[in-house]
């Protein structure tokens, strides 16, 4: 298997977009002339080994959430939990048709002392103790004409903001969405639109900074585009009316590659992109882009990218504007599967044959070294 493929195979869905026309200001992030930071590597580093069981198997990662008393991963249709000795210590819930269980895990986050777990072939939304006790399930009512089908969700202003399915008997089809939490209706957030149902990326997360311009916000991006953007409440709070007013959509980031930069979303066709990327070594070997994962604190913006078929860490310091790249190295030569990033530190998982490695490194901060 090759290396370009570590951050393609084990990731949820991203949706191309166009440009919000209603924002006039973001910040270019400079790669093209951006510091070199040197190599990270997984030699040395803080890990731990994650076995297969008779009764568990972690393979094909789709999402990791860590937690202080270890880590929930979703592979191989269930949510496992881990403890942090790395043992497989249960799961969450079971597969199936009751109200107890789920057809399948789309998504899934913690919300303070619960586990919630999104099913979209069960159209419900499932609530479990961290212990893995069932608390509840609710049902997403709104299947009628115009309802807009969840893709993931992300819980925001007294409901949730969700990344939309493709509509494929449309050309595009809008790609953020609310949703009140007894999830009822739904309400189209901003301009950006869904143009494949391509699954490249975990494109949705929380921001890290609560700061008096935007308040809580959530960060948005297109995996095979540059744009990143911004879904906030307005006037610097997080509330909304039911149908979602108060809750804007801005681009908050567009990262420039310079001459490396992968062709426009509004002039290529997606799949024919990712395609291209896949097949041509030397279209790969040329270019930069597949933003992954991202992660933003008051200090710094940083993502996961490839760059030129390796896999690469970025690192924007939002006060000085200044960007620095460090290339990401594994010491066994195997592939990252999966990326979380966890308040002053970043974990890469790495499969083998019966086991999971799991690396623990510190996020770097250009400008204090």
């Amino acid at each position: 298997m090759k290396k370009h493929f570590s951050l393609l195979l084990f990731v949820l869905a991203a949706f191309s977009c166009a440009d919000n026309k209603n924002v006039s200001e973001f910040v270019t992030v400079d790669m093209a002339h951006a510091v070199d930071g040197g190599t990270i590597s997984t030699s040395g580093a803080d890990s731990l080994v994650i076995r297969n069981s008779d009764g568990h198997q972690v393979g094909m990662i789709n999402k990791v959430v860590r937690h202080e008393g270890g880590y929930f991963i979703s592979t191989m249709g269930m949510l496992l939990t881990v403890n942090n000795d790395g043992e497989i210590t249960g799961h969450i819930g079971n597969r199936g048709r009751s109200e107890s269980e789920y057809l399948g895990i789309n998504d899934f986050w913690i919300d303070g002392s619960s586990v919630m777990i999104y099913d979209f072939n069960g159209m419900k939304i499932l609530s479990y103790g961290i212990d893995g006790t069932f608390i509840s399930s609710e049902k997403i009512a709104g299947k009628g004409e115009g309802f807009l089908i969840p893709g993931s969700l992300v819980p925001f202003a007294d409901g949730y903001v969700a990344k939309c399915t493709y509509v494929g008997t449309m050309d595009e089809s809008p790609a953020l969405a609310y949703y009140p939490e007894d999830l009822s209706s739904s309400a189209v957030l901003g301009t950006l639109t869904v143009k494949s149902g391509l699954r490249v990326g975990y494109p949705l997360v929380l921001s890290d900074d609560v700061s008096s311009d935007y308040g809580e916000s959530i960060l948005y991006w297109n995996t095979l585009g540059r744009e990143i953007y911004r879904v906030s409440g307005s006037n610097g709070t997080s509330g909304s009316g039911a149908d979602g007013s108060g809750i804007t959509v801005g681009k908050a980031y567009e990262l420039d590659f310079g001459d490396r930069n992968f062709p426009s979303l509004n002039e290529t066709d997606e799949y024919d992109l990712l395609q291209k990327y896949n097949n041509d070594d030397v279209w790969r070997s040329n270019h930069s882009g597949l933003i992954s994962y991202v992660y933003e604190n008051p200090e710094y913006l940083y993502f996961t990218y490839m760059d030129g078929g390796n896999t690469a860490l970025g690192v924007y310091d939002r006060k000085k504007g200044k960007s620095c790249s460090y290339a990401l190295e594994s010491s066994n030569g195997e592939l990252f599967l999966a990326c979380v990033f966890y308040g002053k530190s970043f974990f890469l998982f790495e499969e083998r044959d019966d086991h999971t490695v799991v690396f623990s490194l510190p996020l770097p901060e250009p400008e204090a070294e």
